[in-house]
């Protein structure tokens, strides 16, 4: 399954010219958000055998790995700041607007014991592409909810009381740090819930479905004993 997730930011400060009285609140926004899901064409390998594919999956005992499905999965976002003089020489900081891309790479690994065109290789293939479809299914199911989850996040920042010039690049950031905490949380819900759907993926009807289908597997996995 795919489990590996990052996650970029970037960021971006517009200073606007409004006056405002002294000693004037900040006032609650509610920052524009956007939020897009990209997903990379699967990236196929099949220069590992057998062994090493067991051993990059941690698995101990007799029963060969014979593929796997793996990649990166995260989110990278740019957020926009606007700065607003007041009429004391302080500022008031605001998210203006925050992009985010929902992404995943795929990569499929199948076993070089099973050559391009042989029932063996054909067989890995079809499995570990049923867990690239459950994964891209599972993120489509998520995204209103991950909008909705970021919209409510953006909507309930903290206002922050006029500052300095200065003091305003360490609330950038902190509110930098705080959307990467609400972005990271909701991926690990959504990993997790990929989790229990891959594990459907691989039940035991499943794998009986994989080698009944072909009749050479102890042929192409013997080099390798």
């Amino acid at each position: 399954m795919i489990n590996k997730h990052l996650l970029y930011f970037t960021f971006i400060i517009i200073f606007t010219s409004f006056a405002y009285p002294a000693n004037a609140r900040c006032k609650s926004q509610q920052p524009r958000s956007f939020m897009n899901y990209e997903t990379e064409k699967t990236e196929y390998i099949i220069t590992k055998d057998v062994n090493s594919l067991t051993t990059m999956h941690g698995k101990i005992g007799p029963r060969h790995v014979l593929g796997l499905a793996g990649g990166e999965v995260g989110a990278k976002f740019t957020a926009e700041f606007d700065l607003e003089r007041e009429t004391d020489g302080m500022y008031c900081l605001y998210v203006d607007k925050v992009n985010i891309v929902f992404f995943a790479k795929p990569k499929v690994y199948i076993a070089s014991n099973f050559k391009k065109g042989t029932c063996e290789y054909s067989q890995v293939l079809r499995h570990e592409e049923k867990h690239v479809k459950t994964l891209k299914r599972a993120h489509k199911d998520y995204m209103s909810r991950f909008r909705s989850h970021m919209r409510w996040s953006l909507r309930n920042l903290p206002v922050f009381d006029p500052m300095s010039a200065d003091e305003a690049n360490e609330k950038k950031d902190e509110y930098v740090q705080i959307i990467s905490k609400h972005i990271t949380g909701f991926i690990e819900k959504i990993n997790e819930d990929v989790a229990e759907r891959q594990k459907k993926v691989d039940s035991k009807d499943e794998y009986a479905r994989v080698l009944k289908n072909c009749s050479r597997w102890d042929d192409r996995l013997s080099v390798n004993d």
